[in-house]
């Protein structure tokens, strides 16, 4: 099975890499990590949760869980 790595603009942050193997994809930015902000069915639901209010934000200065 292969992969596909890409980079996109996701969620807000455009410094993001995306990774399809097979039915699954991952994105995972660099604005604020590296972090996973999306497992799941290639164009499907997002199986994590992303904050509204956070969705796109970079240099705060206290740590967001």
């Amino acid at each position: 099975m292969s992969s596909d790595i890409n980079k996109i603009s996701a969620l807000g942050w455009d410094n993001c890499f995306s990774i399809k193997s097979g039915p699954v994809e991952v994105i995972a930015t660099a604005n604020i990590g590296p972090r996973i902000v999306f497992f799941g069915l290639a164009e499907g639901q997002n199986l994590l949760k992303i904050f509204e209010g956070q969705a796109g934000r970079t240099g705060d200065e206290t740590y967001l869980f």
